[in-house]
């Protein structure tokens, strides 16, 4: 091929990406989540097939949080690095450790103290708690 000013220009033409304002909400929300742990001065820590939505490692403090987004109570997330995240009944998403939505939830008796996960736990319950959460500023919306 001769290389002229016309071809690079054509090629170079062929090249340009488009701007476009369609992008994933799920897209959307892992940027604020990053942004929200970046601030705090957590290293975001992508795996291309971990088993969280997200893990966040502090240098500084040498601590690892794992991020997971949920729609019901989940026991299996209990652990002291275990955040979660709620997303779906509001506009806005929300942060919070699991501990935290777990000890909500059985103190105000939205939940019972037994292992919970999908087969004995609704949505309704999260949200339930996660308004407690909200209401004491324990849960972080992004």
């Amino acid at each position: 091929m001769i290389n002229t000013k016309q071809n690079t220009l054509e090629h170079w033409l062929d090249m340009k990406l488009e701007s476009s304002n369609v992008v994933s909400p799920k897209c959307k929300l892992r940027n604020r989540l990053d942004a929200w742990f970046i601030d705090k001065g957590f290293t975001p820590m992508h795996r291309a097939y971990g088993k969280y939505y997200s893990e966040y490692y502090n240098e500084t403090t040498r601590k690892a949080l794992y991020v997971n987004e949920i729609d019901y109570f989940d026991d299996s997330l209990s652990d002291t690095n275990s955040w979660v995240l709620v997303s779906g009944e509001y506009e806005e998403s929300y942060l919070m450790p699991y501990n935290a939505l777990y000890d909500f939830g059985v103190m105000w008796k939205h939940r019972e103290k037994h292992y919970t996960d999908a087969d004995n736990s609704t949505k309704h319950q999260l949200i339930d708690t996660l308004r407690l959460l909200i209401q004491f500023g324990i849960a972080y919306e992004l």
